[in-house]
């Protein structure tokens, strides 16, 4: 039989592959490997091959390179190393010497045209075995994950490489990429002027975020690309606006005039290699914070994510998910609601290069899928994204802990792999109110919620302001958090199947059903909703929305998940039930509507819109529930903890100051970007006015915290028909009296909102003057430590800061919100210093920890100071730089003290060192410590005591004498070295003084004067005369040296040996 198929852009070429029957007379190769072999594999495919039902099927391609025909009968190919055989070659199949076999990765039937395997391989990579009709494997090869239209393909010496797609032809590897000689990253304007690219081969790049293998502003690399903050460039995608009638509009409807001002750019380079057969690399981009320290700072404060495609992708009429598009033009006379950016689905996912920096540092940089996400913030001027990790674009996983504090609720373990994410804009105060309410929520392990982080967005290069890094739901995100398999999750999302089985929107709507018609006030009713629905994770989920007063709810902003696998031993979530998940609180916490009847949103009563959307879904669940009194009674005693402890007021108002200190100057610039028109104010006037703005919008949120308990709780006892006279209690961690004089008890709290202590079976209420008061389960965080990023910091004169982690278990705790934090984090001196930290909102107890500046000693040599430290014990050794040309080494002086007379000295350090190596010319006769008494040369000068030194150089006819002097006068008894240095200039014999410190006999203290004076240099003699007072003890001790031009005019200084006296006025 004839294998044929089409191929790509040569559909209609016949490809010489031919299967020759056994009867045609033709050598045949023998069973084995001998020359046969996997040559090319495409498991990836998109446009490189059509087989012959005009699918774009994944393909593997064997070569024959033996001498003869083979027969390939029997053969098999598989993706299971214990299923060896999963396709078999029918029999009668041949592929002649020297030619390609073309076989299709599909579970299409192989029929006389065409071999199809009836399995498939995973874009994500995965093992490929070619096996001998004895089933013994002749080719093994390990296939990595696929960019789309890339294969992996046999070189010429037998490894294998990705490279670009030729079914049929002989193999082509893809050129190389492009290098840079910087990574993206942050950089000061001042250090980085310009970048280089390397290849074997031409490059093209682009600096628009274009595509460089097809765009016409592409250019082709010739040498360094300068460097510098472009922000002063002219703003391009930050011109998009509102337009009427314009395909390029990014609202509609609403008028949004872009702000002309400029602002903060990256610089974004793409670069792609292209070979002489015109073949290209895959596009490498990078992403430069080229800036001054003060930018630099300001964005190594938050985390920065830089999305960079092609521009089309975004703003092109046709292809640009971010604008109105052609076919709103189109539709404009029948509907407002047609428009690119409200397009969803995989055709409106494109790909872009997604790279994060985190305190100023690179974190990852992948190639991934965006689209828009929302509903009707997709008409808003700054849009949000959801960003997916695929296969056909690089990884299908973003390997990379990119959330703080996102744990798996089964083991704790930070969560560091994720299928997808969101960014979803921050562009009006409400986004504060989703963060606030969340913190509450986080460690509800029965609630399902999206962990988020703030962050900087450019998009190609320019601000976009701050957005939140947020879980996206998905059946990955369910594994992550729950550690169950993905592949058996269902999620149902506002109503709509978002993953999983078909037909579970009808179970959902069955058991909404069953709730309506049923009492479930009766027990075996409850149990059975009870064996469907998570009691504790619904509860969590409407006390949530009532307390907050969601305005968007209930029958919206929720989602529904369960595991429909076998149950897993040791999770109690892979039981089946239906779990709930809370999301979007942004429409909440202090937002008053006209809906409300005129009440304040801190006194409005949320049930009674529940209630009167009880009969719905998911609602009916819910309503239907409160029937049975268990219920009712988890219900209300939940929600008693939510008012006092979950969203207990002192908490969320630390929080909210928590938010506004951390975020409030990116918030201000996120309004600068976005604000609707050029404002009339400068940029520093303008962030004080938005400052004030946000400040009082938050305080909104905090009088909504401070008084929400008290009208909540009325609300809820009121639908519920509970008594307000009777107080429920419920157990929370027990505390000390803070007099110590009660001693210790059993707390509770009421459902009052006050805190009883339990003895004998009677609850006393707690004089909160009196008693700490614990929030409901609060952690103690003696159990936390504290990472210091260094214990122990060598002294050097400077100021130095530790950085510290307080992390409990996997989880860190963040200052001013979990924990205050008192002592010293930077110091100077030598010491130990102190860092505690004390629990407050969900935390309680104390922790300390101590770091601390060693003492340590300087090293200097001829003047000049070893960089290094060193500590007192550490042993020390130096070596005299060599002497130069007519000089000799003498020894080593310690301020002025003679501790060597050989170049290498050894020593132990005690205190700072300053060693001197002393020379001398080669002539001079070198003695260990030559000390000269000159005593006798004391004389009376001008009716005072006086010393006289003398001292003899044997100069050179050639040189010239430049200065004479001495090097050292000390006085010994003063109890700590003077050290001074006389001189005399040859030139201008002025006389020169200076003082020497000196003690006298009845410890008071005096000035000695040196006069250098009577300066003689007769055949190389040098006098100077120490005038000394009456009564007075000395010691004193110099080197003499003189400074010359020798006959090269190079300065050279010639030292005497070491002059001592010691002189008492009583002889």
């Amino acid at each position: 039989m004839n294998f044929m198929k089409k191929m790509g852009s040569f559909a209609t070429a016949m490809l010489m592959v031919t299967a020759m029957h056994r009867g045609v007379p033709q050598a045949i190769a023998e069973t084995g490997s001998n020359g046969l072999y996997i040559n090319e594999v495409c498991s990836h495919n998109k446009s490189s091959f059509t087989d012959s039902l005009g699918k774009a099927s994944d393909w593997v391609e064997l070569y024959n390179d033996s001498n003869s025909d083979i027969d390939l009968s029997g053969y098999g190919l598989s993706d299971n190393k214990d299923k060896p055989m999963k396709f078999v070659f029918p029999s009668g199949t041949f592929i002649k010497k020297g030619q390609y076999l073309i076989i299709v990765l599909s579970k299409d039937k192989t029929d006389m045209s065409e071999l199809h395997t009836g399995f498939a391989l995973s874009k994500s990579g995965e093992s490929l075995l070619l096996s001998s009709p004895d089933g013994t494997v002749i080719q093994k090869i390990e296939i990595p994950a696929l960019a789309e239209d890339s294969t992996y393909g046999r070189l010429a010496d037998g490894s294998f490489s990705v490279m670009t797609p030729t079914p049929a032809s002989a193999n082509r590897s893809a050129p190389a990429e492009p290098i840079f000689s910087l990574e993206s990253g942050f950089y000061s304007v001042d250090d980085v002027k310009e970048l280089t690219i390397t290849s074997s081969d031409t490059i093209y790049y682009t600096l628009d975020g274009s595509d460089p293998t097809t765009s016409k502003t592409a250019k082709v690399y010739s040498g360094a690309i300068p460097m510098y903050d472009r922000s002063t460039d002219e703003n391009v995608f930050s011109k998009y606006q509102h337009e009427e009638d314009s395909p390029y509009s990014i609202k509609l409807r609403q008028a949004f005039e872009a702000n002309t001002e400029k602002f903060d750019k990256a610089t974004i380079i793409r670069a792609a290699s292209k070979s002489s057969d015109g073949t290209f690399s895959r596009v490498t981009s990078k992403t430069f914070f080229v800036m001054s320290e003060e930018k630099l700072k300001y964005y190594s404060g938050i985390p920065v994510v830089s999305i960079v495609t092609d521009p089309g992708n975004l703003f092109g009429k046709d292809n640009g998910i971010y604008v109105a598009g052609q076919q709103y033009i189109d539709n404009a006379d029948k509907t407002d609601n047609v428009a690119n950016f409200y397009s969803t689905g995989k055709e409106w996912e494109r790909e872009a290069d997604i790279t994060y920096f985190k305190d100023g540092d690179l974190g990852f940089s992948q190639k991934m899928g965006i689209r828009i996400r929302g509903a009707s913030t997709r008409n808003n001027q700054a849009k949000s994204f959801n960003v997916y990790a695929r296969s056909e674009y690089g990884d299908s996983k973003l390997d990379y802990k990119l959330i703080d504090d996102n744990n798996s609720v089964i083991d704790g373990k930070a969560i560091k792999r994720y299928d997808s994410f969101g960014l979803r804009a921050v562009t009006w105060i409400d986004r504060m109110r989703e963060s606030v309410v969340h913190s509450a929520l986080r460690d509800l392990p029965t609630l399902a919620t999206y962990d988020s982080d703030r962050c900087m967005l450019f998009i190609d290069g320019e601000l976009w302001g701050m957005y939140e890094i947020t879980e996206k739901a998905s059946d990955y995100y369910i594994q992550s958090t729950y550690d169950v398999p993905s592949e058996y999750v269902t999620i149902y999302k506002n109503g709509e199947l978002e993953e999983g089985p078909k037909d579970e929107p009808l179970n959902i709507q069955h058991l909404g059903d069953f709730c309506l018609e049923h009492d479930l006030s009766i027990p075996e009713n409850y149990e059975y909703v009870a064996s469907k629905v998570d009691i504790e994770s619904i509860i969590d989920h409407y006390c949530t929305g009532l307390y907050i007063g969601t305005w968007d709810w209930p029958n919206y902003n929720y989602f529904m998940w369960r595991y429909n696998g076998d149950a897993i031993d040791g999770n109690p979530y892979s039981d089946g039930k239906w779990r709930f998940g809370s999301f979007d609180f942004d429409y909440s916490v202090g937002l008053t509507y006209q809906d409300f009847g005129g009440v304040e949103s801190y006194q409005h009563d949320s049930f009674k819109k529940m209630d009167s959307v009880k009969d719905s879904l998911p609602t009916v669940i819910f309503a239907k529930l409160l029937e049975n009194p268990e219920f009712k009674k988890k219900f209300a005693d939940k929600f008693y903890t939510y008012a006092y402890s979950a969203f207990e007021s002192s908490k969320m108002v630390a929080e909210l100051d928590y938010e506004e200190e951390k975020y409030m100057d990116y918030m201000t610039m996120t309004a600068w970007r976005w604000n609707n028109g050029t404002p009339d104010l400068d940029l520093d006037s303008y962030l004080s006015q938005q400052k004030t703005y946000y400040h009082d919008e938050m305080e909104n949120m905090r009088i909504f915290f401070k008084n929400r308990a008290k009208y909540a709780v009325e609300n809820m006892q009121n639908y519920l028909g509970i008594s307000k006279n009777t107080v429920t209690y419920k157990k929370v961690d027990a505390v000390a009296a803070t007099n110590n004089s009660k001693g210790n008890s059993e707390y509770y709290i009421g459902s009052d909102g006050n805190y009883y202590s339990l003895k004998n079976n009677v609850y006393t209420k707690i004089d909160k003057g009196s008693w700490a008061i614990p929030k409901l389960n609060r952690t103690d965080i003696s159990s936390a430590e504290i990472v210091l990023d260094t214990n122990s910091i060598k002294y050097d004169g400077n100021d130095h800061t530790v950085d510290y982690t307080v992390m409990l278990g996997n989880k860190k705790l963040t200052e001013g919100k979990d924990y205050t934090f008192e002592g010293d984090v930077t110091a100077a001196n030598a010491g130990n210093y102190l860092i505690k930290i004390s629990g407050i909102g969900d935390y309680t107890g104390e922790k300390s920890a101590v770091w601390t500046i060693t003492e340590s000693y300087t090293v200097s040599v001829n003047g000049e100071l070893n960089d290094e430290r060193y500590n007192f014990g550490d042993s020390v050794t130096v070596n005299a730089p060599e002497a130069e040309e007519g000089m000799q080494f003498s020894c080593w002086r310690n301020r002025g003290d003679v501790v060597s007379t050989s170049p290498e000295y050894s020593f132990i350090i005690q205190e700072d060192t300053e060693l001197t190596a002393v020379y001398v010319a080669d002539t001079v006769d070198v003695v260990p410590i030559p000390i000269r008494d000159l005593k006798a040369n004391k004389s009376l000068y001008n009716g005072n005591n006086a010393i006289g030194f003398n001292f003899t150089h044997s100069i050179p006819d050639n040189y010239q004498i430049e200065e004479v002097g001495l090097l050292y006068a000390t006085n010994k008894l003063a109890g700590a070295d003077t050290s001074k240095t006389a001189y005399a200039n040859t030139v201008d014999l002025t006389a020169t003084d200076f003082d020497v410190e000196y003690a006298v006999k009845n410890n008071t203290s005096e000035k000695v004067k040196n006069f250098v004076a009577d300066y003689t240099n007769h055949n190389g003699t040098v006098m100077f005369n120490y005038m000394i007072g009456n009564y007075t003890d000395c010691y004193v001790y110099a080197v003499g040296y003189i400074k010359c031009k020798d006959e090269n005019n190079n300065d050279v200084t010639l030292y005497t040996d070491f002059l001592s006296v010691t002189y008492n006025t009583a002889d």
